[in-house]
């Protein structure tokens, strides 16, 4: 993946882990509030409209996660052992990896 596409994929993901928390935190509230008053007036019609507004802004926050997940940058030692001194680029294209400076 080109760096440039993943910095903006990662920026995507962030926006989309922010509004999603944003909007599961505002929809939880709105359901808190409900159930708290439906003693009182019922369950309102717009109820449901709330929950499945829940669901989707979970989903929006959990897909931000996911996408940040994938553009994590891999490790320079994967084994650990920085004892070696140089360079690792060729065990790390030996594990599928490959940096954006390796193929000029």
């Amino acid at each position: 993946m080109n760096s440039l596409m993943a910095a903006r994929t990662l920026a995507c993901a962030q926006g989309a882990i922010l509004t999603g928390a944003l909007l599961a935190g505002w929809m939880l509230g709105l359901i808190v509030y409900d159930v708290a008053l439906a003693s009182a007036r019922g369950i309102p019609g717009f109820f449901w409209s709330t929950v499945v507004n829940l669901v989707g802004a979970v989903l929006l926050l959990a897909g931000g996660l996911w996408a940040q997940y994938l553009c994590r940058i891999p490790p320079d030692d994967p084994d650990g052992n920085s004892s070696s001194g140089g360079s690792n680029s060729g065990k790390l294209a030996a594990d599928g990896y490959s940096r954006t400076s390796d193929r000029r």
